[in-house]
């Protein structure tokens, strides 16, 4: 059970996210209420008394740390009595793992100083340990032979001179051979502490769960650039489609045409290049199956981001590349297209036909492929006149998101 909820936490579902802080911060006896929406965590930490930031931000950095959150973009940390409307205590931080780290270091975490300080001396192959006591620093380095001085102290300033902290107010390096005795020790100076960061006031109270977006509905009010974007489309749509045939592609009638069919070929060479050790029926089918399959994936990732004006202008592309295909299949038989390479080269789908017995019926294949590309192309300019509207915005906006 604790397996599941852990896993979900990572994947970025709320409640594993608020259940897994919960249980972390029990021991200090306060509640969490998270928020986390597009990369933007924000947790809210109540309870009485509140808690001290000092203690409990590490604590929670270093769970943040562990969750291992997809796409985290930033951290938004908040502590306020129960009942209470205003923060104690608030700060935002980077949801870079290595600024976490840094401000973890800051904030005295062993471990992560420890780490920060490895990274900054591993090519030279030195072992790193820390300990931090009170406000008092030492860094043990081992090596084989024992560390240049120089050059390590050279290394950990370098990393140092990025910290700013009032936690740590002397540092002592001792460097040694493995299993050795200390062979030389030295002491540094840290960067000037700086002031930890000062509260934000708030005028309301932090809504913890973030708005659901409505569905998007026909207002028949456009964005300029994207209705112009998706006219063009439907403009080549519907007076360059029929161009898409041997006569005009041997003539390059279309000089747009010829240009989107040039990028189209290097991802279908692509194919082939990568396909070429799964046997040749796989080989010749990946060409125009690369071609096909980049701008799909495209269209993919736009749907999956939440991006569906971009996913429909990439669905275009991808119903192009249905009628760039269905010339190169029509040709099967005649086998007339300048092939690049020359003379020499394979006909993928003359040989793909062949190999499947359907070299009379090339036409026919050649064809359905052409309404393929016309469904989808339709479907992609519908999509993208819908999404090119201007949609009402939710009337609740989540305050954490605003901060």
């Amino acid at each position: 059970m604790v397996l599941l909820f852990l896993e979900q936490a990572r994947q970025g579902h709320v409640e594993a996210i608020a259940l897994f802080f919960n249980h972390v911060l029990e021991a200090y006896k306060q509640q969490v209420q998270v928020s986390y929406e597009s990369g933007n965590l924000r947790l809210l930490i109540t309870g009485t008394p509140v808690s001290v930031q000092d203690k409990v931000m590490p604590v929670v950095l270093r769970g943040i740390l562990n969750l291992q959150l997809t796409g985290l973009r930033s951290i938004y940390l908040a502590a306020q009595a129960d009942g209470d409307l205003m923060p104690v205590w608030q700060i935002e931080i980077s949801g870079n793992q290595r600024k976490l780290l840094r401000t973890l270091a800051e904030l005295g975490d062993e471990d992560a100083i420890a780490h920060l300080l490895t990274q900054a001396v591993a090519h030279k192959h030195i072992a790193l340990h820390a300990h931090l006591a009170d406000t008092h620093l030492t860094i043990y380095l081992e090596a084989s032979p024992a560390p240049d001085q120089d050059i390590a102290l050279s290394l950990l300033k370098r990393e140092l001179a990025f910290w700013h902290t009032p936690y740590i107010q002397s540092i002592e390096v001792q460097g040694k051979a493995i299993a050795a005795e200390v062979e030389w020790t030295a002491s540094m100076f840290p960067s000037p502490s700086a002031r930890p960061p000062r509260p934000k006031p708030l005028s309301s109270p932090i809504v913890t769960h973030a708005p659901k977006v409505p569905p998007a509905v026909w207002t028949f009010k456009f964005e300029l650039p994207k209705l112009s974007l998706i006219g063009f489309l439907l403009a080549y749509g519907l007076f360059c489609a029929r161009h898409y045939n041997f006569s005009d592609f041997i003539n390059g009638t279309n000089p747009l045409m010829m240009f989107i069919h040039g990028v189209n070929l290097i991802f279908h060479e692509a194919g082939h290049t990568i396909f070429s050790m799964f046997g040749q029926l796989i080989h010749l089918l990946a060409g125009s199956g690369m071609q096909i399959a980049v701008p799909a994936v495209i269209t993919g990732y736009f749907f999956f981001t939440r991006q569906p004006f971009a996913a429909a202008v990439a669905l275009c592309w991808v119903g192009e590349n249905f009628w760039d295909v269905s010339v190169y299949i029509k040709d099967a038989q005649e086998r007339a297209l300048p092939l690049l390479g020359g003379e020499g080269v394979l006909h993928d789908w003359h040989f793909i036909l062949v190999i499947l017995r359907c070299l009379d019926k090339d036409d026919a294949i050649g064809n359905t492929a052409f309404m393929i590309g016309t469904l989808i192309y339709g479907f992609a300019i519908f999509l993208g006149v819908f999404y090119a509207q201007i949609q009402p915005q939710p009337k609740n906006q989540n305050l954490l998101s605003k901060i």
